[in-house]
């Protein structure tokens, strides 16, 4: 037994992964074991603010903890939206097409690093706006692949953020800095969550977007994924000025939302390719009426 053996039982009982007995059962139907609930809790927390969840068998999952997993499962791969225009069976084929794209330009990373900007990021140039939403995430050992501990999880977001960054830093210089991973399959799921999230984005902000045929919509997307169509500038203007007025019109040129896609590619092939691709889908569309 490791000598530290006391700390992990209690990171075990204060994560909620390991139940402890009733000693007070007055009555049938009282449950056997007890489970913690991490769920918004600071470890640090006293014991008196900690609330139990009732189980009838040591072996029941921690209904905490179960809640938990369903939070971290997106969309499981469900499309996520509708259109008046065009099948679900389309917008699926060019959904794929976009998820297939940035996952051979951005890489699929199941592991935490830093973006140019210095943010939280995981899987496909997933953002996490804070600590406590990067960790909840569904994080395993790499090794053993058991789910990390909340003390792992901490130690990793805390490690990360320790770490430098920067345009010459590459994602892969993050990869053996933490033993912790997240599954294949929650990245996908992950990206098709953002996707839809940055759709939404855009029809709500642009009527003109949701006339558009969606293999035109996978161009702007990319750029949007990559660039954020809707950001401000340190002094506080908008990005995308000339973009962001022709898709506001009620009839906007569709050549001209086009050829402002364009990302500055200075010294970039990276950005060369990906406003070419960005272009040609966006050139494959036409407004509906």
């Amino acid at each position: 037994m490791s000598d530290n053996w006391l700390d992990e039982y209690k990171e075990g009982l204060f994560s909620g992964r390991i139940p402890m007995r009733n000693p007070k059962i007055k009555k049938p139907g009282d449950p056997e074991y007890y489970y913690y609930d991490p769920r918004g809790m600071d470890k640090n927390a006293p014991l008196k603010d900690w609330k139990l969840i009732g189980v009838p068998t040591a072996d029941t999952p921690n209904p905490a903890l179960v809640e938990m997993e369903k939070i971290n499962q997106p969309n499981n791969g469900q499309i996520g939206w509708d259109s008046p225009y065009e099948s679900r069976e389309e917008i699926e084929k060019n959904v794929r097409g976009l998820e297939n794209y940035l996952i051979k330009e951005e890489g699929l990373k199941p592991f935490a690093y830093r973006d140019t900007e210095g943010n939280r990021t995981d899987c496909v140039g997933h953002l996490s706006p804070d600590e406590k939403t990067h960790i909840a995430q569904p994080w395993r050992n790499a090794r053993t692949k058991l789910p990390a501990t909340d003390a792992e999880r901490r130690k990793m977001d805390a490690s990360l953020m320790a770490l430098p960054y920067g345009k010459k830093i590459g994602a892969d210089f993050y990869k053996d800095k933490t033993d912790l991973e997240l599954p294949e399959e929650y990245c996908r799921d992950l990206l098709r969550q953002d996707i839809v999230q940055r759709h939404e984005e855009l029809s709500r902000n642009f009527p003109a977007y949701r006339r558009l045929n969606s293999a035109a919509q996978m161009g702007i997307l990319e750029t949007h994924f990559n660039a954020n169509i809707l950001g401000r500038k340190d002094d506080g203007t908008v990005k995308w000025p000339a973009l962001r007025a022709e898709l506001k019109k009620e009839k906007p040129d569709l050549a001209t939302v086009c050829k402002e896609l364009h990302r500055d590619e200075t010294g970039r092939q990276d950005l060369i390719d990906r406003n070419k691709w960005a272009y040609d889908q966006c050139m494959k569309g036409f407004f509906y009426k």
